[in-house]
């Protein structure tokens, strides 16, 4: 017998922004993980990613807006944690590997309910933490809470393609640790395939939908690539289902269907917003929003992630109306594409030497293609998927032979061309180093603006450049596409610079060659400052400096940026001897994403900025990005190393989602400590004395420990003493940072190593007496810290010294903490940042 549709609702909500909460690295299992790639989910010709710009109106589009209601306002129904520990807004995703253990799920809806994922044991691979800890179920309740909701889980198994979607989840009975999962309706997609549920079936979403491709997701909306999916939208009443749906929860007369698709009309203008709500409504334009579910009207879902700002969210969604929208035909799907055709190279290509594949096609309306390229025959790896007829290629090994195809896609279906070849030629990359050519080795007195040269190497397609003040040279500053020999740097009056230029081959050997180091030197400006104080200027809101030298005259100090315009002013304020005191005016960063700066006057530059330089230092950190500053400090000065993938053409990268472990901080702690007592970071050598089967510094770190010397040395400064042990004070390398840790270790260093200590003593790196759940921390309420103080004196050294405002707060609360939150290496570099004053506390 059929069960009655179900209905469910979503509550309104309104999401706090929260800072510096801890985001999990590829390959932890952890609430929020990162999707498996290639992105977005499912085919790119699955409805969810159709491009449905040109599809057609159904005619009765403005009786549906009417029926919701033409100034219903949109409301972005996702965000951080709420103000009732622990609620949260949006959906959890869950991301884990193909050998999770399989949990039975019983299912309230059992005729609909899939029990596990086609060709694999039944059962659905849910984290056993779900079970009692917070925040890894919508709602943010563990699963053996009796509290209500939706309580959707989502989780994809990244290793075998699956995704695993409930709703109703609880685990029983209610308070037991060891209870079984149940929930209302289960449903398991294949990520590669656009299987729809059986006609008249539910899903863990009401239109018979999977939830998680339909979601706003954060790492989407400020990633450097456009949205390329439609969104989860509910409206308070539906009638019936279209395609794409298959399942009904309601027969309201007037009303839309489920699967019906609404589109922002191209007409309204989004150029006002904030880039990244920019491109979320541009998507609502390409890709429109689905019907999925009975709730709240207008109201989009998204991920829960505490980087979400809803100050600015809200705001922005509220300013548009359903009027602003139009229904497209119900059950639209667009007509199929033909086979792409005139595949360049042609088939059979001997001695290929091109970067890139190309093709043509008669398709009309929206297509996307994926281009299959490997090394067998037919290929199986995705290499790409585009709107376009062409697409770049890696590096290539030489003297193999690559099979290709293209297949277009849309809504519709697909249609392949026919597999194609061509054979590379043999590597032409010699592996000689690149020849430095100008300035001449030593050379001195040259002026701030300096043009690097050198001769090329057969086979090479880029060469990067090593620069700085200390040799060798480890900032990198940037990459030159071959056949360019040369670029401009911007250098600082009276200093020594090194220099250096990698080769990278241009076919796949992951060989490069180096030249060797050569050095410069600049002319002292004339008159000679002997102090600029502080040492970082916040370039993007101007600050206090003080000037000291001679020669200064008039009222006004011109400002001057990279190209050599004025950006600002340094307007005196004080004037006493030799020294001057002054503001600078707020000024912009340069579009090129460098930034160096100086003092002038009457046009004749006269200082410029000790360590002015801001690029962009790595692939995969964008000018939009919050640590974009940070990071390319860190960079900069050398206290974090890039993180390559493996993959040399994607150049360095920060990893700034990899989750920081003991052992890494000690390294960036080192490294800090050096740089601000020598400029330098190279760390003075020890000899490490074994004790068993570690050292006598902690039991649980040998000497052969790749971090050992940095540990030695945070120990040797009082940085840390450990944790208790069995085996006395371990150090715990390989344990993520927590939060708490992370303060500890910063204001101990600052305080305690580079000043005054102001610490008492105190057993282990955090409060032994301290574990979760936070209700146990006897002091660590974690609310109020700002009132009711933290029990270690480091988290009131840490707030009143302005390097964190904690993760969030509600009014009347106080702060929080998050102490047991781990953190990332983009958190990381900025907390460093602040600490050593390289760019501005909150």
């Amino acid at each position: 017998m059929r069960r009655a549709p179900r209905l469910r609702t979503h509550g309104a909500v309104l999401a706090l922004a929260l800072f510096l909460h801890a985001i999990p690295a590829s390959g932890a299992v952890s609430p929020g993980g990162p999707l498996p790639h290639p992105l977005p989910l499912f085919p790119s010709d699955n409805w969810w990613n159709t491009d449905v710009s040109q599809a057609p109106v159904d005619p009765a589009s403005a009786s549906f807006i009417s029926f919701i209601g033409v100034n219903r306002s949109l409301h972005p129904d996702f965000g951080g944690n709420a103000p009732d520990d622990p609620e949260i807004y949006g959906m959890v995703t869950i991301v884990v590997p193909g050998d999770t253990p399989l949990e039975p799920v019983a299912f309230d809806y059992a005729d609909e309910s899939d029990y596990g994922a086609p060709g694999r044991p039944s059962g659905y691979p849910i984290p056993v933490e779900a079970k009692t800890q917070p925040r890894w179920i919508e709602g943010g309740y563990p699963g053996n809470s009796s509290a209500s909701g939706d309580k959707h889980m989502l989780i994809v198994d990244r290793d075998n393609g699956f995704l695993f979607e409930t709703w109703n989840t609880r685990c029983l009975p209610a308070g037991s640790p060891s209870c079984s999962w149940r929930a209302g309706s289960g449903a398991v997609f294949s990520i590669d395939s656009n299987a729809r549920r059986p006609d008249g079936w539910t899903s863990a979403d009401a239109a018979g939908l999977a939830i998680l491709p339909g979601l706003i997701r954060y790492d989407e909306a400020f990633g450097p690539e456009p949205i390329r999916h439609a969104f989860r939208v509910t409206v308070r009443s539906t009638n019936g289902y279209v395609f794409p749906a298959s399942h009904r929860a309601g027969s309201t007369t007037g009303a839309l269907p489920m699967g019906a698709r609404l589109r922002l009309k191209a007409s309204k203008d989004i150029s006002g917003y904030t880039p990244h709500v920019q491109k979320i409504f541009q998507a609502m334009k390409t890709y429109g929003l689905i019907v999925a579910d009975n709730g709240s009207d207008m109201y989009i879902q998204g991920t829960h992630d505490t980087r979400w700002n809803n100050d600015v969210l809200n705001p922005a969604f509220s300013s548009l109306k359903a009027s602003d929208f139009e229904v497209l035909q119900l059950g639209w799907q667009p007509s199929c594409p033909p086979a792409p055709s005139g595949l360049t190279p042609a088939n059979g290509t001997p001695s290929f030497t091109g970067s890139s594949l190309s093709w043509s096609t008669t398709a009309g309306g929206p297509v996307s293609f994926d281009i299959l390229f490997d090394t067998v025959n037919p290929p199986e790896k995705r290499l790409a998927t585009v709107t376009g007829q062409a697409a770049g290629l890696p590096p290539l090994f030489p003297a193999t032979t690559y099979y290709w195809k293209v297949i277009a896609r849309n809504g519709c279906g697909s249609a392949s061309s026919p597999v194609s070849s061509f054979t590379t030629g043999a590597c032409s990359f010699t592996g000689a180093p690149p020849l430095l050519t100008s300035p001449a080795g030593g050379a001195t007195g040259l002026g701030t603006t300096v043009t690097l040269t050198w001769q090329g190497v057969p086979g090479a397609n880029r060469y990067e450049i090593l620069f700085g003040t200390a040799s060798p040279p480890q900032t990198r500053y940037g990459s030159v596409p071959a056949p360019a020999l040369e670029t401009a740097v911007k250098v600082n009056p009276g200093t020594l610079y090194y220099w250096q230029v990698v080769a990278y081959p241009g076919c796949g050997t992951s060989a490069v060659s180096s030249s060797s180091i050569r050095s410069f030197s600049t002319a002292p400006s004339s008159p000679a400052l002997t102090t600029l104080s502080p040492f970082i200027i916040n370039r993007w809101t101007g600050g206090s400096v003080a000037l000291h030298g001679t020669g200064f005259t008039g009222s006004t100090l011109p400002f001057t940026d990279l190209s050599g315009d004025d950006a600002g002013a340094f307007r005196p304020t004080t004037s006493s001897g030799t020294q001057i005191s002054g503001v600078l005016e707020p000024v912009s960063r340069s579009s090129a994403g460098l930034y160096d700066a100086g003092i002038a006057e009457a046009g004749v530059e006269k200082a410029r900025l000790p360590r002015g330089l801001v690029l962009r230092a790595f692939t995969d950190v964008f000018e939009t990005d919050w640590y974009f500053e940070s990071s390319s400090r860190m960079a900069d000065t050398g206290i974090m190393e890039a993180d390559f993938d493996g993959n040399l053409a994607n150049g360095p990268q920060f990893g700034p989602l990899e989750l920081v472990t003991r052992a890494r901080m000690a390294d960036y702690l080192a490294r800090a400590y050096m740089w601000w007592r020598t400029g330098s970071t190279a760390l003075t050598p020890a000899a490490c004395t074994p004790s068993g089967t570690g050292s006598t510094d902690f039991p649980d770190v040998p000497c052969s420990h790749p971090q050992w010397l940095s540990i030695h040395w945070i120990k040797t400064w009082g940085v840390t003493i450990g944790a208790p042990c069995p085996a006395g004070l371990c150090y715990n390398p390989a344990n993520t940072l927590t939060r708490a840790e992370a303060m500890t270790f910063l204001e101990r260093l600052k305080q305690g190593a580079l000043l005054p200590s102001l610490l008492s003593s105190s057993v282990g790196d955090i409060d032994p007496g301290c574990t979760e759940p936070y209700p146990a921390c006897s002091g660590w309420t974690d609310a109020g810290m700002k009132t009711a103080g933290w029990p270690r004196r480091e988290g009131n050294v840490a707030f009143a010294d302005r390097m964190t405002t904690g993760c969030g707060g509600t009014p009347g609360n106080g702060l929080t903490l998050c102490v047991f939150d781990p953190l990332n290496r983009s958190q990381i570099g900025e907390l460093l940042a602040r600490s050593l004053g390289l760019v501005g506390n909150p």
